[in-house]
């Protein structure tokens, strides 16, 4: 792999100590295993990835990030083998056994 493939694997750490956000952890923690898809919306810069990465450093679920860029945007590129899309899909499926993604795309593992 990559150096550039892994760093879209690994979850972003701060470099400087962050403002506690419990209650919308805690908000986030719920929605994520109570619901098949939750989706996090916000203009840029307002703290998502860093909501996220607080919240996945702390959740006792089994975690699988993938950082999606404008290389992700063409869908036959991501679902090919040999692919990034179709690597986290992998370490998705390794990180959740049990869950599996159908090969049409249909149901596929939940994003982590």
């Amino acid at each position: 792999m990559t150096l550039r493939f892994l760093h879209k694997l690994s979850i972003p750490s701060a470099a400087y100590p962050l403002v506690d956000r419990a209650d919308l952890l805690d908000r986030l923690d719920q929605a994520i295993t109570t619901k098949q898809v939750v989706a996090l919306a916000a203009l840029a810069g307002w703290g998502k990835t860093t909501a996220l990465a607080q919240w996945a450093a702390r959740a006792a679920l089994p975690i699988a990030w993938y950082t999606l860029d404008s290389a992700d945007r063409d869908p036959r590129l991501t679902r090919r083998d040999g692919s990034p899309g179709a690597a986290a899909l992998a370490l998705a499926q390794a990180r959740m056994p049990g869950r599996q993604s159908s090969p049409a795309g249909r149901n596929p593992v939940p994003p982590c």
